[in-house]
């Protein structure tokens, strides 16, 4: 029995020594991606005069904001057409704004704020018009939803 225990306790100072001789240990870092405050995609609605508008949220940008507006012209004719300011917007804490200068020389701008598959803001055009009138359309407010299918959220 003492020949056993006297072989167990060497053993056991054996792998004392061994245990402090660099073990190595792998670990794997998986990145997971922040959750966005707001879906993804396609966002749909419409504004107070009743027209689509329709943005393209991704994160954290807009990629394209297209409306139609309607408004009593200088010629004293009510015209409507569509817009679409294109993308690049960077939306910041949820909010956005952009503005653009239109093929005729008018000015458009929107601005809003993005919180879960809801948006909102306003939108206004000035300036001339492609019906070679002045048109102004301040102040128009709108909404969207994500699209079904919308994620990130």
């Amino acid at each position: 029995m003492r020949e056993i225990g006297g072989r167990i306790g060497a053993l056991a100072a054996a792998l004392a020594l061994l245990g402090g001789c660099g073990t190595t240990t792998i670990v794997k870092t998986v990145t997971v991606p922040p959750r966005s405050p707001y879906a993804l995609g396609d966002y749909e609605g419409t504004t107070s005069q009743g027209l689509p508008i329709s943005l393209n949220v991704q994160a954290g940008e807009i990629v394209d904001i297209s409306f139609r507006w309607r408004a009593r012209c200088a010629d004293g004719r009510v015209h409507a057409n569509g817009i679409d300011l294109g993308g690049g917007v960077t939306i910041d804490h949820g909010s956005f704004a952009t503005r653009g200068i239109l093929d005729t020389g008018a000015h458009a701008e929107i601005s809003g704020r993005i919180s879960g598959s809801s948006a909102s803001g306003t939108l206004s055009r000035w300036g001339n018009s492609a019906f070679d009138t002045s048109c102004p359309d301040r102040g128009v407010r709108w909404s969207a939803h994500a699209a079904r299918g919308g994620s990130g959220f």
